[in-house]
């Protein structure tokens, strides 16, 4: 292994240790933290220091750290919700140990669906670092899309990972455990959502779709719009709009603000 891998991931198993701990070192760097200007983060605190108890729900928390807008900002703002993430080695070693601490933030290890069910969820075959499961969905196609234009091959190089002879044998899938929006707002007795935020790689205007917008509307639904296809983005956008959603662009995510 290369020491510029080693020295990463002992750098991230570190900094998710440092997460996961109620040290006072940790105190002190986020009470001292601010977001960097123009970001997701920056958005996502300026809107939340307005409202009062705030709660957010995710959906597909993954690790919790790496690429996560809301592993400061949970701490910092001492936000309240719920978590999910539907692969078992990354809710049971990465993001269960990351908010051991935090009693108001719920972790779920499922998907959301349109009914509890168990479902197929397709996954890198042959590697579980983060980079692999980062890429986990329920759309076949945004998986073929990220080998076919190179991006996994980059990441076997770079990684150092051991790969199928065959890109058809890249892919392979696990069966999930799906539960509903109303379950989650049920089980949680939650009475608003301040923050939506969706990670599904590609699947993301399937699961605002599925949202339960006649009883409640999130203040906030940030989702990553690199992964859907120019299509679904714009349905989306209309989708939201006419929910009274003003929706816009930040970097690879969209950001959609109740009116």
């Amino acid at each position: 292994m290369k020491i510029s891998n080693r020295f990463r991931r002992l750098k991230h198993d570190a900094i998710r240790s440092l997460y996961a701990s109620n040290s006072i070192f940790l105190r002190k760097y986020i009470e001292f933290w601010t977001p960097k200007s123009n970001s997701i983060e920056e958005f996502l605190w300026e809107t939340a220091e307005e409202i009062p108890g705030f709660f957010v729900v995710q959906i597909g928390a993954n690790d919790g750290y790496v690429n996560d807008p809301l592993v400061k900002l949970i701490r910092k703002g001492k936000w309240k919700g719920v978590l999910l993430e539907p692969q078992k080695l990354v809710f049971d070693q990465y993001l269960t140990p990351l908010y051991g601490h935090y009693k108001d933030i719920h972790l779920v290890n499922a998907a959301v669906g349109t009914k509890s069910e168990k479902r197929d969820l397709f996954t890198i075959s042959f590697s579980a670092e983060r980079w692999a499961t980062g890429l986990a969905s329920f759309v076949k196609e945004s998986l073929e899309t990220q080998i076919s234009v190179g991006y996994v091959d980059k990441c076997i190089k770079k990684y150092e990972a051991t790969a199928p002879i065959n890109k058809a044998d890249y892919i392979s899938t696990q069966q999930v455990k799906c539960i509903t929006f109303q379950d989650v707002i049920e089980q949680y007795q939650i009475k608003k959502i301040d923050l939506l935020q969706i990670d599904t790689e590609g699947f993301d205007f399937e699961v605002i779709k599925m949202f339960p917008f006649d009883k409640m509307k999130p203040k906030i639904i940030s989702f990553e719009s690199e992964r859907l296809s120019s299509t679904d983005f714009n349905a989306c956008k209309i989708f939201l709009i006419q929910l009274g959603y003003n929706v816009s662009d930040i970097g690879r995510d969209a950001v959609a603000v109740r009116l």
